[in-house]
């Protein structure tokens, strides 16, 4: 090429990435976080921005605090609340198309809008003001934002109340489906041996006849899609450090949240302050609530335990009078129907094709499985499940405002919900709570139920209270050391090893700081690899080859601290995945994906049958001409591990880094891919990611991809009287003009809710 032409080349490429860059700085210095806005409030709201763009709100009213929330979560956050409001109101093969269908499907059938419909009626006055306030405050701030439309596909129409309950049954519902016990394990009848049942837990170990294969397939495929789409709700743990513990003798509260980094999380810290009353809380993106906070009597929050409380039902039905009904309780009932078109869109252009689903609904809920009829052969399947109701709502908007736990407890009495666990503290004292309804089952190991004249009973549990005086206190969605036992008995995994941590952590010095808290959270240390790796190493003394003695070598030296640094932790985690698929892959021939997704949930009854060392699954059933033992399993296990581990990140061992396996990156769902500006803004890179599935600060990992990250613990943060600060592992905005957009980074970084760093005022001022 002449070299005339290889400058003109340069020097348009060097314009192109001048435009790029200005373009990008432009972008990014156009949103505006100071001035005024006119609204249709009677009185002035005041918003700062701290560092990390977190809002420190003044307002008048709770009334106008609610309006100050919604402006607020559209101005940060809008494209994820309108995927939300699109799924809850099955809108959202109108977007992205038939990719959307199915959850639609489900969306239809459950009924998340009509319920919300139903109940927005039912509220309180007051409440309905306040979710009225909230959803003015997103439209006014949706107003200002047409310019979003180039970045994401989003909707015009206004939000309402509906919306904003349909958006919170939605979540609700997602983390119930999730939490079905029945969906972990099952397992054909006759696949599993004697001695690969020792392997699952008793109470997930489900066996069903061939006659239901079409049923676990459908039922699967929902849990699939809205594990996708969603992922859970409420989800982690938090610690209390009595004031006897601490070096300044005030009581500190430190929490994490969890989400998968499939989906952008939507949890939203900001401060309120209305007269003297100021609260610091954690809120959820498309709801007013404050589900985490601290006001100036009281630190408290919430977690949805993951107990079972579904139940699937197969219907007895027969036509009578040409009218198909169903059994129950000794008489024929008849289904109440319901139809509607799903329309199908792209990028937001609908286009004439649409597709119809007609559901049946009973007396116990929806016929689930309609919407699979045109694509299996099923039994008609319904399903049970505990709502929302608007006592929930109302203990939402009340318990930050509570004065006293007593106060707060009040407001959890006969709530209708899932199962919850609450934390709350004050000086000297704290009190874990229970709330919501648990269905009590007659055969919780029977999959599908059928019609009897004996229902299950309904316990509320709010009836079980622990005020405790002296003690630290652990808490979580799946921690069930001291829970009732009726509780321990709907449980999908008691997290025995992230509880013994924390109880470690937490007693191991004579008195607490802050410090130790913001650390404790950020824990990576497994209590998983303790035991294996003892283990691995007796075995890989027995190997003569050079990777195996460095292996040893890093194990020995090893604390066990699964940063993203860590090469044990990369050798170890991988070796174990590998070593368990090898050994049970034989035997569960197209169940091995299944079993793998869940494995964290069998790996101790693996630990012990690899210390008994006298299982048959050592065996390779495939390989009749040789008996195969734990040693040759490990053998081969190793080789794989090696093999994989040098493609992956090179020969140089020092090189296999725990974050260049394990790594990941949050979605922002109805992105646009338009010009290259748009491209390079929505670029999130992959960043490392620390711990794993048994650590404090959660990495779990995927063994289906290459053991990349997937639900992960997004947000940290400590109450603690006159102070509350949080870790963000995310940007606050998903506004691409946002200074405050595209900001992820490892937890660890705290910051205190009063820290001012920018000094950005706006007012939001009555109109004249």
């Amino acid at each position: 090429m002449p070299k005339g032409v290889k400058i003109v080349i340069s020097l348009i490429s060097f314009i192109l990435l001048l435009i790029i860059v200005a373009g990008f700085f432009l972008i990014k210095s156009s949103v505006s976080y100071e001035g005024s806005i006119e609204t249709e409030l009677n009185s002035d709201i005041t918003i700062e921005r701290g560092r990390g763009g977190v809002p420190m709100v003044i307002a008048g009213s709770i009334d106008d605090a609610y309006y100050a929330i919604g402006f607020l979560h559209a101005q940060d956050g809008l494209p994820l609340m309108e995927y939300f409001r699109a799924i809850a109101n099955a809108r959202i093969s109108e977007i992205i198309g038939e990719k959307g269908v199915l959850i639609d499907k489900l969306s239809f059938t459950v009924g998340f809008s009509r319920r919300a419909d139903e109940l927005f009626k039912n509220l309180n006055r007051s409440y309905r003001s306040y979710l009225n306030s909230y959803i003015k405050g997103i439209n006014r701030s949706k107003g200002r934002l047409g310019h979003l439309k180039r970045f994401f596909f989003l909707s015009d129409d206004e939000w309402t109340g509906i919306d904003v309950i349909s958006i919170l049954l939605l979540f609700e519902w997602t983390d119930s489906f999730l939490n079905n016990r029945e969906l972990i394990f099952p397992m054909p009848t006759g696949i599993t041996s004697p001695q690969l049942q020792n392997l699952f837990p008793s109470t997930l170990a489900y066996n069903y006849p061939k006659k239901h294969e079409g049923n676990i397939l459908i039922l699967k495929k929902i849990k699939f899609i809205l594990d996708d789409f969603l992922g859970p709700f409420l989800q982690g743990f938090a610690i209390y450090a009595n004031g006897k513990k601490t070096i300044d003798s005030r009581p500190v509260m430190g929490f994490l949240i969890n989400e998968k980094m499939h989906v952008y999380p939507k949890w939203y810290p900001l401060s309120i302050e209305i007269d003297d009353n100021k609260i610091d809380g954690i809120t959820c993106l498309g709801l007013p609530f404050i589900f985490f906070g601290n006001n100036n009597n009281l630190s408290f929050c919430v977690y949805n335990l993951q107990v079972d409380t579904q139940e699937f039902r197969i219907e007895k039905i027969k036509k009578m009078n040409g009218i198909p009904r169903y059994f129950r309780k000794g008489s024929w009932k008849k289904f109440k129907t319901l139809s509607r078109d799903i329309k199908i869109g792209k990028g937001g252009k609908i286009s004439e094709h649409q597709i119809s689903i007609d559901i049946r609904m009973t007396d116990k809920g929806p016929v689930i499985s309609d919407m699979f009829k045109d694509d299996y052969e099923t039994d008609p399947i319904s399903i049970r499940s505990i709502f929302p109701g608007k006592n929930y709502i109302s203990s939402l908007f009340e318990i930050p405002l509570s004065n006293n736990p007593w106060e707060a407890r009040q407001h959890l009495k006969n709530v209708h919900s899932m199962p919850k666990i609450h934390l709350f503290s004050f000086p000297k004292k704290a009190m874990r709570v229970y709330s919501g309804l648990l269905p009590l089952r007659y055969n919780i190991k029977k999959l599908f139920k059928r019609d009897t004249h004996r229902d299950y009973k309904i316990l509320d549990l709010s009836k079980y209270i622990h005020l405790i005086k002296n003690e630290n206190i652990i808490i979580g969605s799946n921690i069930f050391k001291k829970a009732p036992r009726l509780i321990r008995e709907y449980a999908i995994i008691d997290n025995k090893k992230i509880y013994n941590r924390l109880t470690e952590l937490i007693n191991k010095d004579k008195f607490i700081e802050i410090q130790d808290i913001e650390r404790l959270l950020c824990d990576t240390h497994s209590g998983l690899a303790k035991g294996y790796v003892s283990l691995f190493i007796s075995l890989l003394r027995e190997i003569p080859l050079p990777s195996a003695k460095l292996s040893r070598i890093y194990f020995d030296d090893w604390s066990f601290f699964m940063g993203d640094q860590s090469v044990p932790g990369t050798i170890f985690q991988t070796l174990l995945a590998v070593m368990l698929k090898e050994t049970i892959g034989d035997e569960l021939e197209g169940s091995l994906d299944m079993v793998m997704e869940n494995y964290h949930l069998i790996v101790d009854n693996f630990y012990e049958l690899l210390i008994r060392n006298r299982s048959y699954l050592f065996d390779d059933i495939s390989t009749t001409e040789k008996i195969e033992d734990r040693d040759m399993i490990f053998d081969r296990a190793l080789l794989k591990t090696m093999r994989f581990l040098n493609e992956e990140m090179g020969p140089i061992m020092n090189d296999w880094q725990w974050g260049r396996l394990h790594n990941g990156h949050y979605i922002l769902p109805l992105m646009k891919k338009g010009s290259l500006l748009v491209r390079i803004l929505n670029n999130f890179e992959d960043i490392r990611v620390n711990g794993g599935n048994f650590t404090i600060c959660k990495g779990s990992i995927n063994v289906k991809d290459g053991l990349r990250a997937e639900e992960v613990s997004c947000l940290a943060g400590i109450f603690s009287e006159g102070l509350s600060s949080i870790s963000l592992s995310y940007g606050i905005a998903q506004n691409p003009r946002s200074e405050y957009y595209k900001n992820i980074n490892p937890l660890g970084n705290f910051i205190k809710y009063t820290e001012k760093d920018d000094g950005y005022i706006m007012k939001l001022i009555p109109k004249e």
